[in-house]
């Protein structure tokens, strides 16, 4: 069993933290102390006055606080796109005659990330994905966006020449969910992607149970009343120095959300998690409000975006990639859905549902 991760979140949460809107500034610091009185005047020295009190500390966040951004929608917004930034000259390579007409091809990839209403992420990470050659797979080193959300990412020379590509995107220490997007095998050599990738703010959970026996499993409840039965000691994030059980957030995400990619706007509902990891053993069993109105008995598929850790019965679920991981049934008084049994949740990146047709 993993408990390295949660013993540091513990340290972290300890040393407190104070809140941007991001969640992630520093504390507020302590106020100077006060100068010492002057000596007394005369034939003899007077006593030194005593030393000023320190001014109180400023409004510091407690130890594992989320302040919730106040400017975050995810319909109904245009993206303001940087185009002079992303139009910017890049890395055009030739295509080499070794490389089939069925694979893609690019030697540089440039994007941007913004959070939901539209404001540039400084700080993101760009991560490339990339299955080339006949079995070779890598994730490239991440990249940093600047202060527009701006990222440009100088593909390998070995790697040019794709089976598929993916790009992640992550904001380490945010509450905000990893996003994953593919790359059409039709664009190159210099891919400019002018959609943004959009990273929500997943909520924490409303009724997170303390660790206690991180052997057994337990109810955690989010926000709008999704109910996940979590197992902590199953639960491997994929920064497991960072994150824990104890950061457990997600939040449902609108089906016409700007910045969605590949095949998320085709299900009934979304939801985004954070942190992501992968989760042991059979995964975790859910319980999804049904506010689709879904009759009582109706089946209903259940699908995992893929991650760098995600797996799925042992078979690692390509990055971007969606793939049905279950079924759940509608209760009789139909208020929820019921994952079926071993059908549990097998990754904390974003999942997705819709009727069984």
């Amino acid at each position: 069993m993993r408990f390295g991760w949660i013993l540091a979140a513990a340290a972290l949460a300890a040393a407190g933290c104070g809140s941007t809107s991001d969640g992630n500034g520093s504390g507020g610091a302590g106020g100077n102390a006060g100068a010492a009185g002057s000596g007394g005047t005369g034939g003899t020295g007077g006593t030194a006055g005593s030393a000023g009190s320190g001014g109180s500390g400023g409004d510091g966040g407690t130890g594992g606080e989320i302040v919730i951004p106040t400017d975050e929608f995810d319909v109904g917004w245009t993206p303001e796109i940087p185009t002079d930034a992303i139009d910017a000259p890049m890395n055009e390579g030739e295509r080499p005659g070794s490389c089939p007409s069925d694979r893609g091809f690019f030697s540089s990839v440039r994007g941007w990330v913004s959070a939901p209403g539209g404001k540039p992420l400084a700080g993101a990470k760009a991560q490339l994905c990339v299955y080339y050659g006949v079995d070779g797979y890598s994730c490239l080193s991440p990249v940093t966006t600047d202060e527009k959300g701006v990222y440009t990412i100088d593909v390998l020379p070995a790697m040019q020449c794709f089976r598929e590509a993916a790009m992640r995107v992550v904001r380490y220490d945010s509450n905000r969910a990893t996003v994953y997007c593919p790359i059409p095998i039709g664009e190159g050599p210099a891919v400019r992607r002018y959609d943004p990738a959009v990273l929500p703010f997943a909520l924490p959970a409303i009724d997170l149970p303390p660790v206690g026996d991180p052997d057994a499993p337990r109810e955690v409840t989010f926000d709008d009343g999704l109910v996940m039965v979590a197992t902590p000691s199953l639960f491997e994030p994929v920064e497991d120095w960072r994150t824990s059980y104890r950061d457990f957030s997600g939040r449902r995400i609108d089906v016409e959300a700007v910045g969605l990619c590949g095949d998320a706007a085709t299900y009934d509902g979304l939801y985004a998690f954070y942190p992501e990891g992968k989760i042991a053993g059979a995964g975790y069993p859910l319980r999804i409000p049904n506010t689709n109105g879904y009759a009582a008995g109706t089946k209903v598929e259940l699908f995992v975006l893929g991650g760098l850790d995600c797996e799925l019965d042992g078979t690692k679920v390509p990055e971007a990639e969606w793939a049905k991981f279950g079924e759940g049934t509608v209760s009789d008084d139909e208020a929820l859905i019921a994952s079926d049994d071993g059908s549990g949740l097998p990754c904390t990146t974003w999942l997705g549902y819709r009727a069984k047709e």
